[in-house]
């Protein structure tokens, strides 16, 4: 009966020990906290074009690995030199709310994320306008 007892209180140590572990780092990982992500050229609903420029600020006590850029769940992009400045062609999406995903992660790959729901909307005005400006010369050809 002793043995049992003695397991017994070894087992709720070990239990109490183990709940109380996932605020502590782990053994030889000085930090758990993932990189801290601003997304400084955009806000929430922001409306963007065909091409979206994305300028990203990304920081970490232990320094950033990489960022990483997607929208609707799809790898659009990914940098590890700061400043995290990104050109996406986004021509392809349809006109309509799409969530944009900025990630980061830290030297002892801790990863956080900021999600931002954009807008789409094309520049097929502007491009219309542009076709209807052209001109022809005299031998049929287009300017």
């Amino acid at each position: 009966m002793l043995k049992w007892e003695s397991f017994s209180v070894l087992a709720s140590i070990f239990l109490t020990i183990s709940a109380c572990a996932h605020r502590l780092p782990p053994p030889g990982k000085p930090e758990i906290e993932g990189p801290e992500i601003k997304i400084l050229n955009l806000n929430e609903l922001a409306e963007v074009s065909d091409t979206l420029r994305l300028h990203v600020e990304a920081t970490d006590s232990s320094g950033v690995k990489f960022v990483r850029v997607g929208i609707d769940g799809k790898l659009l992009a990914a940098d590890s030199t700061a400043p995290y400045e990104f050109i996406l062609d986004v021509s392809s999406l349809s006109d309509t709310l799409h969530t944009l995903e900025v990630s980061a992660t830290d030297s002892w790959d801790n990863r956080s994320s900021l999600k931002l729901r954009i807008i789409k909307k094309s520049n097929k005005e502007s491009s219309e306008n542009a076709d209807s400006l052209k001109t022809k010369t005299r031998d049929g050809k287009e300017q």
